[in-house]
């Protein structure tokens, strides 16, 4: 029964990791909210943070959440020290 149940949660598995993002949903845009496309300004409390490396290329990015006018709230692997 066990061997049934293994296979049967191998099978699942399976099916569910075929279901993610396709590839013609991963168009880049950087203002899509919930499939609609938002204007700037329209979530002033949302924070983009990104560190530039040298040759002006972006090397990581990372949200927040202004809950103050001088705090932003992100999660800790954001932060570089």
């Amino acid at each position: 029964m066990d061997a049934v149940r293994i296979l049967l949660y191998i099978f699942v598995s399976l099916i569910c990791a075929n279901q993610g993002i396709s590839e013609e949903s991963q168009e880049e845009s950087t203002r899509i909210l919930n499939g609609v496309e938002s204007s700037p300004h329209s979530f002033p409390y949302q924070v983009y943070l990104n560190v530039t490396g040298q040759s002006g290329e972006v090397e990581w990015y990372c949200g927040g959440t202004l809950i103050h006018p001088n705090w932003v709230l992100t999660a800790a692997h954001c932060i570089l020290e």
